[in-house]
């Protein structure tokens, strides 16, 4: 089984309406509105040498063997020293146009690897996130009108602010650094959305079940058309699949408000590739409900 979410595809956001939030940001360390700094994100305060270089109320180019004490001096020698460290709340704020084709629907917020972090819109708090090895996901107020509006986020990556630790928030790994990393952008659905997608191949029978999660955000339940589509991906380009000519099926669905979960099989036949060391295929899927795509890659069985 694999599982893929919307979007999946590097350089193509899976969503129709999508705006990127990458570039310049108004910056500030604390909890502020009176960012006089600036940083270019994605980044972290580390790479941008925005930290205030210290640790323990210690700076870092002054801590020596000879000099401070042991407490100090065994942390900084368990792995590499950060030379501008930071713990605590950073403000990192824009300016975003939210463009008019997008009244009425639905707007989410979306960093894909952050701390906790509080997010503002014209300076009112709208939605926070403590997941930390996961892309935060924050849904914009119902009804945000279209044009100009004022985006602030407040990330904290104080230890015990959420009851994790390990890789996520040690020096020893990744550092427990402060800021947004990876893809960033505000993206808009229709009232049907894909949530997620788990695929559930099986060789002996040659087929693949897609268990699809829907989200209806309409005042009630929905009749659409779901088509599945599968083909093979050999050499870095997509094919049809050998084994049928038709690898488009079409399925009646009943989505009822809020999330739901509707299951589709699909026949890829007795002859389809299978995986192997030797012959790594995979097989491409896409899901599309209206205006929603999602798109991922699976692998049948081990050859027998």
């Amino acid at each position: 089984m694999l599982v893929f979410a919307e979007p999946v595809e590097v350089g193509n956001p899976g969503c129709p309406h999508s705006v990127s939030l990458a570039g310049r940001w108004r910056f500030a360390l604390g909890d502020t509105t009176n960012c006089t700094d600036s940083i270019v994100l994605p980044s972290t305060t580390d790479i941008a040498k925005k930290g205030d270089g210290r640790i323990g109320g210690k700076d870092v180019e002054k801590i020596a063997p000879e000099r401070d004490d042991a407490a100090v001096t065994s942390r900084l020698t368990r792995h590499l020293t950060r030379r501008f460290p930071y713990v605590g709340f950073a403000t990192y704020e824009r300016d975003v146009e939210i463009p008019s084709a997008w009244a009425g629907r639905r707007i989410e917020l979306f960093l894909e690897r952050t701390k906790v972090v509080d997010a503002y819109l014209d300076g009112r708090r709208f939605g926070r996130s403590d997941t930390l090895a996961a892309p935060a996901v924050i849904e914009l107020p119902r009804g945000t009108a279209p044009g100009r509006h004022t985006l602030r986020l407040v990330v904290d990556n104080r230890r015990g602010t959420v009851p994790i630790t390990g890789h996520q928030t040690s020096d020893d790994t990744q550092t427990n650094w402060n800021g947004v990393m990876g893809r960033m952008e505000m993206r808009a659905y229709g009232e049907m959305s894909i949530v997620q997608v788990k695929t559930f191949p099986s060789a002996a029978e040659g087929k693949v079940v897609a268990k699809v999660v829907f989200r209806n955000a309409g005042a009630g339940e929905a009749k659409i058309c779901v088509g599945v589509g599968v083909s093979v991906a050999t050499g870095g380009q997509t094919v049809p699949c050998p084994a049928q000519d038709d690898v488009s099926h079409s399925f009646d669905y009943v989505a009822p408000c809020g999330v739901s979960t509707g299951e589709f099989a699909v026949a890829l036949g007795p002859d389809a590739p299978k995986w192997s060391e030797f012959n790594p295929v995979l097989h491409r899927l896409t899901i599309k409900a209206g205006e929603a795509t999602a798109t991922g890659f699976f692998t049948t069985d081990f050859w027998n």
